[in-house]
């Protein structure tokens, strides 16, 4: 394994970029080498705002991928530009690290990981909720049987649009429209369905849901809920997301003999619980749990995602191991699935 750092270079400079370089600037074990945006001037602001001295600043990709010293790229533009996107980097021989939603359709999911799988290079969507080790634990004790058989995962995310400085009233916004890869369910669902997939590993064999919806032509769903069901019905994931409710966002995993709860909130979590029946009728009792050190440097937990990225790139692995290829391409079809039973079902907010 190689001892030097692993360097980055930063595609598209939005509010995602903004929040993760908040801990990307701190890691020891890789750097920032390039930042490439649209604009020279907010290139270099975004550098000079984040104390980024041995980065350069770029409007054309081209130039950032004709540097042999970098050796993975993270695109954190909106979805519907992912594909291009990636396959570019990926041609240039660079690894690539893609924000989530990857796609917005399963093929284009699969398109990518081809284009990875043809270059021999690392690619992999950034769920970042699977990298943190309370995760991680929840999936140890599931593998372990200490819950039993899982039955049940309930999730929901919810928080209302206008914290993120967008507004309902926004047309132009690409967030208000689902063409570009906005709504609900692809910003905020995307978590429940990951958390879903996440625990039993396949995509439902059925799913119900319903859907509210802007009222004009291409508006994005601003409350969806949903039910996906397994093995004939016997165990279920019941999810939701909203632009207009804010939710307590914990997770509750139940099985055949006790629950985990992940969160609050489930999507970076750093505590998780694992409760287990000790002979009350109506509730479990807390066995074990999971709290995360790292909560008290007020981060968001992007850190695991970018460390354990950097760390299989220089290991020389081409995918993740806690958001493998199948992973991705899967949520992108049980998604897009999800979709069509929403759309039929979508009412109008007035």
């Amino acid at each position: 394994m190689s001892q030097r750092k692993c360097r980055w270079a930063m595609w598209s400079l939005g509010r995602i970029a903004k929040r993760v370089i908040k801990e990307m600037k701190r890691a020891d074990t890789y750097e920032i080498a390039a930042v490439c945006s649209s604009s020279l001037e907010k290139a270099r602001q975004f550098i000079d705002d984040n104390g980024l001295a041995e980065a350069a600043a770029y409007t054309d990709i081209r130039d950032v991928l004709k540097r042999e010293d970098i050796d993975v790229v993270y695109v954190a533009s909106p979805p519907w530009l992912h594909k291009e996107q990636c396959c570019r980097i990926m041609d240039a021989g660079k690894a690539c690290l893609v924000e989530k939603p990857m796609t917005q359709n399963a093929q284009d999911a699969r398109d990518i990981f081809a284009c990875a799988k043809r270059n021999n290079v690392f690619c992999a969507e950034g769920i970042w909720s699977n990298y943190f080790p309370a995760m991680r634990k929840t999936k140890e004790w599931i593998r372990e049987g200490r819950i039993g058989d899982v039955v049940e995962v309930i999730a929901t995310f919810g928080c209302p649009i206008e914290t993120f400085g967008n507004s309902l009233s926004n047309t132009a916004h690409w967030g208000n429209n689902l063409s570009s890869g906005g709504g609900t369910l692809s910003q905020f669902g995307c978590y429940t369905v990951n958390l879903a997939q996440f625990v039993f590993n396949r995509m439902p064999e059925k799913i119900l849901g319903v859907s509210e919806t802007l009222p004009r032509e291409d508006g994005a769903d601003l409350n969806s809920s949903f039910l996906f069901s397994y093995d004939g019905a016997g165990k279920h994931a019941m999810l939701s997301c909203s632009w207009t409710a804010r939710t307590q966002s914990v997770a509750r995993i139940s099985g055949t003999k006790g629950e985990i709860l992940i969160g609050n909130p489930f999507f970076c979590p750093y505590h998780a619980s694992l409760y287990t029946h000790q002979n009350h009728l109506w509730y479990n009792d807390l066995e074990e749990s999971f709290d995360d050190p790292y909560e008290a440097e007020q981060f968001e937990g992007f850190k695991y995602q970018f460390d354990a990225v950097s760390r299989y790139i220089m290991e020389g692995k081409t995918e993740s191991d806690d958001v493998p290829f199948k992973h991705s391409i899967e949520l992108a079809q049980t998604m897009e699935n999800l979709r069509r039973v929403l759309k039929h079902t979508a009412g109008s907010k007035d």
